[in-house]
């Protein structure tokens, strides 16, 4: 997930919380806090897995 998809995320925080009966606020709290978490996660070297969706990790490739 690269800066340039997070205002294609956020723009969906309005269906989001149409879906879910929460607040657009709160829904946009919650990509926030998701975007974060799995950039962390990613920057530590680990790994996410979405169920159903894919798996994510690092990788760096070697530059000559």
């Amino acid at each position: 997930m690269s800066q340039a998809d997070l205002p294609l995320l956020e723009s969906q925080t309005g269906v989001i919380a149409s879906r879910t009966d929460i607040t657009k606020a709160d829904a946009a709290r919650f990509v926030e806090q998701f975007c974060s978490v799995v950039t962390e996660e990613l920057a530590q070297g680990g790994q996410v897995q979405l169920t159903g969706f894919g798996n994510f990790n690092h990788h760096c490739s070697r530059q000559s």
